[in-house]
């Protein structure tokens, strides 16, 4: 497990809707999905609020989960999801290129689906 310090707590955001990334419903199981939705909403933030590591791994702050790309190398990725935090996981090593989160080791950035800008949309890498 990756312990939580005085690295950088953000929130992240799409830039064409202003919505954040959240974890769906405050769910603190290993496998809830990533959704976008508005910052805020329903009081406390902490399944909105995400911890940078200098790894590359991003983390919740409500659970410590890792943000991860579900799949494999050799197979589309679907949902974006948090799971116990590995940093030799390449599908939980993250880059910041420009505005963009892209996975360090594969050509793919985190995304939704069709450029979609609503609330509950499922991320994607």
């Amino acid at each position: 497990m990756i312990a939580a310090n005085s690295y950088a707590k953000v929130s992240i955001k799409q830039l064409s809707s202003g919505l954040t990334l959240d974890v769906n419903g405050w769910n603190s199981n290993a496998g809830a999905e990533v959704i976008l939705w508005d910052f805020g909403a329903g009081g406390s933030q902490s399944n909105q609020v995400w911890t940078l590591h200098p790894n590359g791994v991003i983390t919740s702050t409500m659970n410590g989960f890792a943000l991860t790309a579900a799949g494999t190398a050799v197979h589309s990725f679907d949902n974006a999801l948090t799971m116990q935090p590995d940093t030799a996981d390449a599908l939980q090593t993250w880059v910041l290129q420009g505005h963009t989160l892209k996975l360090r080791d594969y050509d793919l950035c985190l995304d939704s689906p069709n450029n979609s800008t609503a609330k509950l949309t499922k991320l994607q890498a």
